[in-house]
């Protein structure tokens, strides 16, 4: 992914206007770059969300924001919780920093950093890797994508919030993740995802050295010899770690009514302190809310290929309802996938076109979303571009309960061809190449 200054502005020139359909994962980076590069000010309001999966539970931590840049260290940052926790503002008039918390009546001062990702940073709590996020305060202060991303690539085009978009996969340094949603018109970010490398965390939590012998060796060899089992020793135990916990956390941040170069008033980079507000040295802490609960689906019964698929009546994201066993005289694919699930996402695009290039009397391909609520299914169809039916499970609903009796997938993605009579030819668990999908759907046929 590295590249010389000339070769980016190269790049920068060949992806004008009419290029738009043939810009590779580097090129859009590149204009991103320069976009961000002419923006003097922005405004936004939007959502973040933090998702954990560990311990064979999922929590979420939603925020609301609003937010105001202005280049190159002003900043008005503020963030509410959902489930209690008040409102926190980030303020920097490009001389001080202020940070207060309505929960307590306290603001801290602070002479301002000279960046705006310095100033997001303040006080905060997030693992030191989310450095490598790259992020609005990030690309407003010119960050080199060059130096940060390792491997970049378009996964797919579709639309965002009504706006056309690339979506782009990004291999950062660290070992972590990122997606964004880049608008194809203006190549601003409207969303993006970071993933964090959970190896990283763990391995921050239980470092090799700490795990090598206590007793001193009694030579240099053996001594040796002790370090690289302590180190092979410690990589296992990190490996297994990994393994039992199966430990992810995901940030996601989605942008609206974003604003650029719109003349920002200076009022908004203004700090008054209200009555009965005080000064302090450091914020108090804060009890963060509950997370909102998302329990993992149970371990299955293991794979249902040669039984008829459980039959069940479920709404589709109009809310019609759809019952499996009437679309029976024709094979149908069978997806389950949630938001969450960044495999599920990635294999989207496969199952998108599978339905594409069936003929009518062909391969049925129906969706089935397994997110808590209905606006986060309708969403991510939408993001996908999804032309084909998708179903809800509402795991609040008796119908919704009886598909993960009967399903009960052990992890997501799930995918089962169902052949013309209503027999499981394939059930898949996981991750595949579109080959392998191709393969089993041909033997159903």
């Amino acid at each position: 992914m590295r590249r010389s200054l000339a070769t980016w502005a190269a790049l920068i020139v060949l992806t004008g206007p009419g290029w738009a359909q043939e810009l590779d994962a580097e090129a859009i980076l590149a204009r991103v770059a320069q976009t961000y590069a002419q923006v003097e000010d922005l405004s936004l309001t939007g959502k973040a969300s933090a998702d954990m999966r560990v311990f064979g539970m999922r929590q979420r931590v939603s925020i609301q924001q609003t937010a105001c840049f202005q280049r190159p260290n002003r900043l008005r940052l503020a963030s509410t919780m959902s489930g209690g926790g008040g409102t926190r503002t980030v303020v920097c008039d490009g001389r001080h920093v202020y940070a207060h918390q309505d929960v307590t009546r306290e603001y801290t001062r602070h002479p301002a950093p000279g960046t705006l990702r310095e100033i997001r940073d303040l006080d905060s709590d997030a693992p030191a890797d989310f450095g490598e996020m790259i992020d609005l305060p990030s690309l407003l202060d010119g960050v080199d994508l060059s130096e940060r991303v390792e491997q970049a690539t378009v996964e797919r085009t579709g639309v965002y919030s009504g706006a056309p978009v690339y979506v782009l996969s990004l291999a950062l340094k660290g070992g972590h993740t990122e997606r964004m949603w880049i608008g194809r018109d203006d190549f601003l970010v409207r969303k993006l995802e970071f993933r964090l490398n959970p190896e990283g965390m763990l391995g921050a939590m239980a470092p090799a050295e700490e795990l090598t012998p206590e007793e001193p060796a009694e030579d240099e060899g053996e001594a040796m010899e002790e370090a690289e089992v302590g180190k092979e020793f410690g990589e296992a135990l990190l490996g297994a770690m990994t393994q039992a916990f199966k430990m992810e956390l995901t940030w996601v941040e989605r942008y609206q009514d974003v604003r650029v170069n719109g003349g920002v008033s200076s009022e908004a980079f203004r700090f008054r302190p209200r009555a009965g507000d005080r000064r302090v040295e450091q914020l108090s802490e804060v009890p963060m809310p509950e997370p909102e609960p998302m329990p993992l689906p149970a371990p299955g019964p293991g794979d249902l290929t040669g039984q008829v698929a459980p039959d069940f009546t479920l709404p589709d994201l109009d809310g019609t309802s759809v019952t499996l066993s009437q679309l029976r005289g024709r094979p149908v694919l069978l997806y389950f996938w949630d938001s969450l699930c960044v495999p599920c996402l990635a294999q989207l695009p496969d199952i998108q076109a599978l339905h594409l290039e069936q003929p009518g009397e062909g391969l049925q391909v129906v969706g089935l979303n397994v997110d808590r609520t209905l606006d986060m299914a309708k969403e991510s169809a939408e993001e996908a571009g999804l032309t084909f039916p998708v179903l809800w499970q509402d795991p609040e609903s008796p119908a919704g309960a009886e598909v993960s009796a009967a399903y009960r997938p052990e992890e997501l993605p799930r995918l089962l061809v169902i052949d013309a009579i209503g027999i499981v030819r394939a059930d898949l668990t996981g991750y595949h190449d579109r080959e392998a999908i191709e393969a089993v759907i041909a033997a159903a046929q």
